[in-house]
């Protein structure tokens, strides 16, 4: 299951550059959460709590002016960048993506969970 991954340079005060579905983009990189993972990462750069049975992705371009986190059913990420690294679910696990490399991801299955996940889930969308 996958919570959430980030497209960045692996320095924080470097500029990622990647492009999006054919739009290119700077900034400080590209966030990128499922319903799992919207309580997470994204929830904290103002992004929305989604149903756990959404199968929709939460994208969010970091570090740039008037941003706001978007919803998409596939993204196409190339790299425009030489030291990018894709971290996924947090920082324990990366990769190198580096200049014109691609990455695809696609809506996956809703969860099945087993007991009252949306009660602990209730607090995040009180704030």
């Amino acid at each position: 299951m996958l919570n959430d991954f980030l497209f960045a340079h692996p320095n924080p005060a470097a500029t990622t550059r990647y492009n999006l579905d054919g739009e290119e983009h700077k900034n400080s990189g590209l966030l990128v959460a499922t319903a799992a993972g919207s309580t997470a990462w994204i929830y904290q750069e103002n992004g929305k709590v989604l149903d756990i049975e959404d199968p929709m992705l939460q994208f969010l371009h970091r570090g740039e002016r008037g941003t706001f986190p978007l919803l998409a059913d596939s993204l196409r990420l190339e790299s425009l960048t030489r030291k990018g690294k894709l971290y996924i679910d947090g920082p324990h696990l990366a990769y190198d993506l580096t200049l014109g490399d691609t990455l695809e991801a696609r809506k996956g299955q809703p969860l099945v969970v087993l007991g009252n996940l949306e009660a602990k889930r209730a607090g995040y969308r009180k704030a």
